[in-house]
């Protein structure tokens, strides 16, 4: 007899399967040029990296963690969330990172270390460019 280990479903929203992955330009770049010199390191890079290898794990133990499926439903609903800041989609990504990172609390290792780091920075600027 089979018993269900860990959790008997799992929430999904957005885009599924193959094409729920987060694309890899979701965030979009915060530099901001003044004349040649950006005055932000352009972190976006790093920070969809990072997006992409949250995703990779939470969708392997999506069915083991609740914290896991929860940051993946966020993260699949990351462009639907847009919906609700039509005016300013930055906001709303932010919000959603929010989110996503309290999630990311049992991520473990060093891609995970790094992959927090460059979100919270990203979280970081994003927030002086909408409220500053």
């Amino acid at each position: 007899m089979n018993v269900p280990t860990g959790y008997d479903y799992v929430v999904s929203i957005g885009r599924q399967g193959d094409t729920a992955a987060p694309r890899g330009d979701l965030l979009e770049c915060l530099c901001l040029e003044n004349g040649n010199l950006p005055i932000f390191e352009c972190v976006h890079t790093k920070a969809n990296q990072a997006l992409s290898n949250a995703y990779r794990w939470a969708a392997a133990r999506e069915h083991k963690s609740s914290y896991a499926n929860a940051c993946k439903v966020y993260i699949e609903a990351f462009e639907l969330n847009r919906e609700y800041e039509p005016t300013n989609p930055l906001r709303a990504d932010i919000t959603q990172l929010l989110y996503i990172v309290a999630n990311l609390q049992y991520w473990r290792g060093d891609e995970a270390k790094e992959g927090k780091a460059a979100l919270k920075q990203y979280i970081q600027e994003a927030q002086i460019k909408v409220y500053n």
